[in-house]
């Protein structure tokens, strides 16, 4: 028997689908509404629709009371609607009058209510200065499948991290210029204990992209870091690193305000070795950073910025003196 050829749209049942959001088309207000004011919404509804009605030449009568029954509730409220006629083409600007009319005297009474309760209340006062920021919207074209949201972002970010062309030498050497030299060739030394050592530093971490966890490594014998000091140190001889420690896992982590912060984790083993490095530099780097430079370096963190701030203010109190202090914050810096 032959066998009737399947019939459908032809789709692998594992292609990835691709989502179109669909607009909200629902009569719920878009923002916070008085009952007078919904009352006007649905009667410059009803009217627009009786109009409609009129003009192809037909009557509902059920729409005419319904409208007409809106009207007269409204009447004792707006004295303008009194003279309304359904029939008139500018009965519809009379009502759009009308409803902004109310808007604004519902937003006064609003402002004014709220500025009583913050003024009457500190609890209220101090509820209103810790709120949080309303979440926003996703921007126009970012798609809302995860992959292709992802794949969205990534083609951003990658136009900041890989740029077509990278600083010269030529570029950096007037600012080289201001370093003290130093020849590290030599200085710069690998050992398995020191390597082994700040992985343990860094056990409760999470993994690249390569899969490898900081305590998946504390398992490995010692031979293992004995060669991965002498893979580094061939690394420096030739400029060079593996491919794969240039792979780095990047997480988009959602932020209030509707943007996303990214996050990168690299492998282990570029993250030992640079640290080992640092470690070499540091007493070089000591030697010419400023002391107010804070952060990312060897006790110059959160904890010891807070100290100085401290420092700073109980020296100016004891001396009687006033001191200001500014924060500001730089967006995607890095």
């Amino acid at each position: 028997m032959a066998l009737k050829p399947k019939t459908g749209s032809g789709k692998v049942k594992g292609d990835v689908s691709c989502p179109v959001q669909v607009p909200l088309n629902h009569k719920k207000a878009s923002s916070l509404m008085s009952f007078k004011e919904r009352k006007l919404t649905r009667l410059s509804r009803l009217l627009r629709e009786f109009q409609l009605q009129a003009s192809l030449g037909k009557f509902d009568f059920r729409l005419h009371n319904n409208l007409w029954r809106r009207w007269n509730d409204l009447c004792p409220h707006f004295e303008r609607l009194r003279v309304l006629d359904f029939s008139h083409p500018d009965s519809l600007d009379l009502v759009r009058q009308c409803l902004e009319e109310e808007n604004a005297g519902v937003r006064s009474r609003r402002l004014t209510s709220w500025k009583n309760r913050l003024q009457n209340s500190d609890p209220q006062l101090f509820s209103w200065l810790r709120r949080q920021p309303q979440k926003a919207d996703e921007p126009a074209g970012v798609p809302i499948y995860p992959q292709q949201k992802v794949e969205h972002h990534q083609n951003i970010w990658k136009q900041l991290w890989n740029p077509p062309s990278f600083t010269s030498v030529d570029e950096v050497q007037p600012w080289l210029a201001t370093l003290p030299p130093g020849v590290f060739q030599d200085s710069l030394s690998f050992t398995g204990g020191m390597l082994r050592e700040l992985t343990f530093k860094k056990k409760d971490k999470a993994h690249g992209a390569d899969g490898w966890r900081p305590s998946e490594w504390l398992l490995l014998p010692n031979a293992f870091f004995d060669h991965l000091a002498l893979l580094w140190t061939r690394c420096l001889q030739l400029g060079r690193v593996p491919t794969p420690w240039l792979h780095i896992r990047c997480v988009l982590i959602p932020k209030e305000d509707g943007s996303l912060w990214p996050i990168s984790v690299t492998s282990i083993a570029w993250r030992v070795g640079m640290s080992a490095i640092l470690q070499n530099l540091q007493p070089w780097i000591e030697s010419w950073l400023p002391s107010y430079l804070l952060g990312g370096l060897k006790n110059r963190g959160i904890r010891e910025t807070h100290e100085q701030l401290h420092a700073e203010i109980f020296g100016c109190s004891s001396l009687g003196q006033v001191a200001h202090w500014s924060q500001t914050g730089r967006a995607k810096m890095f």
